[in-house]
């Protein structure tokens, strides 16, 4: 699959932003409802963390995610580089939005793993990624890509995934079944 056609399906979407809850909720160990995807259109905002007295720090940079990137694999050491340093003047107003969820159902279905157990985040995953590639191949519409999702989660009862062994084998399982739901056409 080219990755970088996935990359903007996800983004479209909306799902990359429920990757990323699912991923802060594990990385932070906290609540899902204490983690908000909030719509930034200029790309200009990379994350944001309020603190207990109300105040909000925020990751604020070029588009590009050189930077990010860089930083993370030099942590905790920064960088020089040759990206356009921001402008703050140029910006002149930082506007943010609630995703419609109704819009982005993959957004939803995010939080609906969540919610379910952590089986649900794998076929989440497992889902998107045989989904993503049908669409890109011209064997589903874009459209399907939720529906897709939602029947897999609806499909299964939850289930302990104890190691990596099984959570590998179970996200073998779902892509097959996905591969499957495909096929008969759904």
């Amino acid at each position: 699959m080219a990755y970088g056609k996935k990359v903007t399906i996800d983004s479209s979407t909306m799902i990359n932003k429920g990757f990323e809850v699912i991923e802060a909720k594990w990385l932070f160990d906290v609540d899902p409802n204490q983690i908000e995807v909030v719509v930034h259109r200029k790309s200009l905002v990379h994350s944001m963390v309020q603190f207990k007295d109300g105040t909000i720090m925020a990751n604020i940079g070029p588009k590009s995610m050189q930077i990010p990137i860089a930083y993370a694999l030099n942590y905790p050491k920064r960088l020089n580089n040759n990206i356009e340093k921001l402008d703050l003047f140029k910006i002149s107003e930082l506007k943010f939005e609630k995703p419609d969820l109704d819009k982005f159902k993959c957004l939803k279905l995010a939080y609906t793993a969540i919610e379910k157990g952590h089986c649900y985040q794998v076929i989440l995953n497992a889902a998107d990624e045989i989904l993503v590639d049908a669409f890109i191949n011209k064997k589903i519409k874009y459209t399907q890509i939720p529906l897709g999702i939602e029947k897999l989660i609806n499909m299964y009862e939850e289930r302990d995934l104890k190691d990596i062994d099984e959570i590998l084998e179970f996200d073998k399982e779902v892509k097959i079944k996905t591969k499957e739901m495909i096929e008969k056409g759904f």
